[in-house]
């Protein structure tokens, strides 16, 4: 399997959802998640925790590619909150081995549609 925006925009899309399998088994063991914003890195364990915790209630959408190789995937999607305020996300995600190690939320910016 070749990993692709639609794939790992999926798999974040069911994590946020309490459903973190297909985002686990697409990530390595020394993944991690680094949030621009707030300069906040985390680990596999905690990522996937904080995800399910945090992602009560959001739903994702409108994925776009900017670029996408072996080694790695940019692009933007729209992540709608539990009080309906929409966010645009844009994201680097990089590649090893058909697997992410990394996953980075470069821009999120308020009421984008």
């Amino acid at each position: 399997m070749s990993l692709n925006i639609k794939i790992v925009l999926d798999a974040w899309s069911e994590a946020i959802a309490g459903k973190t399998d297909k985002l686990s088994k697409i990530t390595t063991e020394n993944f991690i998640f680094v949030n621009q914003s707030s300069n906040e890195i985390m680990k596999k364990k905690a990522c996937l925790e904080w995800t399910i915790k945090s992602g009560e209630g959001q739903k994702m959408f409108n994925y776009k590619s900017i670029f996408e190789n072996e080694k790695c995937l940019v692009g933007t999607h729209i992540i709608t909150t539990i009080d309906n305020v929409n966010y645009k996300v844009m994201f680097f995600a990089k590649l090893y081995n058909q697997l992410m190690t990394e996953y980075h939320v470069l821009a999120r910016f308020e009421d984008y549609e």
